[in-house]
């Protein structure tokens, strides 16, 4: 029998939420404001509430006692919500909206709880809740684990809680540290070099951050560091209609908690909801490390094998107690749901035909050691027997670009694997496929301009620079080709591996056979 992830909310189909409407009233009524006001009841009052559709501007909100008046202001816009004065009445399933309103009143419910009576914290989306601690720091680098939730409707089973667990990567150090002026001119220069890295800011992006306020954490981006700023040097800061004579006596009115001196470093940081860019204490502020910046120790521990996601999800519930959804919401069956037998669909493996009408059977039992099997032979019989069919006009040349600053035989060792790769496969049937020279380009536009001048279409490999719109560029540029896209960052990593070796935990080393295993793999999977 199949598990999920997904708890039901007690008592199943016969569920309902008192609720109560809120009136809101304003200048700006946009959508984007009253989900602030959402987030205002959840975070200070504890309450769920929703978005009713169509004016008047009002919230649906999950109590049955007196909705307390709430302002909310800024420099542009100003809100009042109070309780439109009606009764609380029952909101179930059976209602017109019921389905739609009460998976998002449950989980919004979730999330207060998760706000005001435990440890977590949330970045990007109230969907998101990473744990207090890390649960790993590996060469700077912070792990997290992270719960995303998400009510969902069961039809007839009721109201579903589905949680799903990962992971995030913080490092260690602030951005005090990355630009700490009072180091070597050599040492300030391989600070920012590796805080470039791990922003991925050598790819044209600003860099994502983590700011604490000691209230809450809260996403930034990156834009400068100049020299000689610090919290007392900043000049004027305004804020929600106050104006503060420097960014410290801003933290000072604001933030008493917050440890920061007069002569801290400042640093200039975007945020989402705000036009200009604000300066805050760089010692409040990580960077956020995206996957593709983690370092080769860290790149397999985002992967969670079933029994521990399990356990994971276990102790996450246990956090919240018998009543995860606060008062007045019902609880949770026990246990994950699991759907009845005549709800479970299997699609099984065709059997496949390769070249020489060589056929790979499907296997014999729908079991995970079974269907592992089938799919390590499929790149048997492709190298063994070669692909069921060929296209006569294929393209029997395969081009590839390259930024210029690449170093060569990293293009070129690709080009001639990914080439023998495809000539492999398709060799039975008399396809003579070449590689082309590759070419290098200066500039996304110049490598693009090269191929044309090349073959009016065709088949190319295009390796992106690490410029913003390279992506695009290729895509939109070369609608006439069939292209496949890599980018550079990839290439050079499983280069590294072939020629290094690709970090072993259990050897603690670096491993040449799994690296050279790693780039063969890289060249297939990029092949096919």
């Amino acid at each position: 029998m199949i598990e999920t992830n997904i708890r039901i909310v007690y008592p199943g189909k016969g569920l309902y939420v008192s609720v109560k409407d809120a009136e809101v009233k304003g200048s700006d009524l946009s959508v984007d404001l009253l989900e602030r006001a959402c987030g205002r009841l959840r975070y200070q009052q504890g309450l769920a509430s929703i978005l009713c559709p169509g004016p008047p501007a009002s919230l649906l909100v999950a109590t049955s006692r007196p909705i307390p008046t709430m302002l909310m202001e800024d420099e542009d816009w100003e809100l009042e919500i109070s309780d439109a004065g009606r009764n609380a009445w029952r909101l179930t399933l059976s209602d017109q909206k019921g389905e739609t309103f009460l998976p998002l009143l449950i989980e919004r419910a979730l999330m207060a709880k998760l706000a005001r009576h435990t440890k977590f914290w949330t970045l990007d989306s109230p969907r998101n809740w990473y744990e207090p601690e890390p649960f790993c720091i590996e060469r700077g680098i912070s792990v997290y684990r992270r719960y995303r939730i998400a009510g969902l409707p069961l039809g007839d089973q009721g109201i579903g809680i589905a949680v799903d667990v990962g992971t995030a990567f913080f490092t260690v150090d602030t951005l005090a540290y990355f630009f700490d002026p009072d180091v070597s001119r050599m040492e300030q220069q391989q600070r920012e070099r590796l805080f470039d890295k791990l922003t991925n800011r050598q790819r044209g992006q600003k860099g994502t951050l983590l700011y604490d306020n000691s209230k809450s954490q809260v996403k930034c981006y990156f834009e400068s560091a100049p020299p000689g700023i610090t919290c007392a040097t900043t000049g004027i800061i305004r804020a929600k209609g106050h104006s503060y004579d420097s960014l410290y006596d801003y933290y000072k009115a604001v933030y008493p908690k917050l440890k920061v001196n007069k002569d801290a470093q400042a640093v200039s940081v975007s945020f989402s909801n705000i036009r200009k860019p604000q300066w805050v204490a760089a010692q409040q502020v990580r960077v956020r490390v995206m996957n593709d910046s983690l370092p080769r120790e860290l790149s397999s521990i985002d992967k969670i094998k079933p029994n521990m996601r399990r356990e994971l999800l276990q102790g996450f519930w246990a956090k919240l107690g018998s009543r995860p959804f606060g008062p007045g919401f019902p609880s949770l069956y026990r246990g994950f749901w699991r759907p009845k037998t005549e709800r479970v669909r299997q699609f099984s493996i065709p059997d496949l035909t390769f070249g020489r009408d060589k056929v790979l059977s499907a296997p014999s039992t729908p079991s995970a050691k079974a269907y592992r099997s089938n799919y390590m032979q499929r790149l048997e019989y492709l190298e063994e027997i070669g692909c069921y069919y060929v296209p006569p006009d294929m393209p029997r040349t395969l081009h590839f670009a390259y930024p210029n600053n690449l170093d060569g035989k990293i293009c070129e060792q690709f080009a001639s694997d990914l080439t023998q790769a495809v000539r492999t496969w398709t060799a039975w049937a008399g396809c003579s496929v070449q590689a082309a020279q590759p070419i290098g380009y200066d500039s996304v536009s110049s490598g693009i301009e090269k191929l044309r001048t090349a073959e009016r279409d065709g088949i190319a490999v295009f390796v992106l620079s690490a410029e913003p719109t390279a992506y695009h560029e290729v895509a939109f540029q070369l609608e006439r080709w069939r292209v496949k896209r890599i980018t550079e960052h990839s290439l050079q990593e499983h280069y590294q591996y072939l020629k290094e070796g690709y970090w072993s935990k259990k050897k603690k080393a670096l491993d040449l056979a799994s690296g050279k295993r790693r780039w063969e793999d890289f060249v297939k999977q990029n092949a096919l």
